[in-house]
């Protein structure tokens, strides 16, 4: 998601680290993978990746960007007011990642992580349940 908002020098470097080539390829199999792995069929195991973008209401953001994440990674943007109150919005973020992960993880953001310069925060939660052998 992030390579999806980069460009120039940096959209380049990440492609070079990480191999990427065709970018339609590369969300779309990551979309894939997303459904695979989001599997309510499952019944061996249950595996939940989920992403949000949480940004500041008074930023401007890419619409294109907006439209890939929100279709392949499932990654709707919440407008939040990280300028006028950035501490009510680290905890909703918070309460976000901890309902997405049946509360296993409730911190995720440490105090004074988010402040009035914030714009956007890309954030991915993982919650696995299963028995191991």
């Amino acid at each position: 998601m992030t390579w999806a908002g980069a460009r120039g020098p940096t959209a380049d470097e990440v492609a070079r680290v990480f191999h990427f080539g065709d970018p339609e390829a590369v969300h779309a199999a990551a979309s894939g993978l997303l459904t695979r792995w989001n599997d309510p069929d499952r019944e061996d195991y249950e595996l939940r990746v989920v992403n949000r973008l949480f940004g500041d209401r008074g930023a401007t953001f890419e619409p294109a960007f907006l439209a890939l994440t929100r279709r392949r990674y499932g990654a709707p943007l919440e407008p939040l007011d990280f300028s006028g109150n950035p501490e009510p919005s680290r905890l909703h973020i918070n309460g976000w990642v901890a309902g997405q992960t049946a509360n296993r993880i409730r911190d995720l953001l440490p105090p004074g992580s988010i402040d009035p310069s914030t714009r956007l925060v890309l954030t991915n939660a993982v919650y696995f349940l299963g028995r191991w052998l």
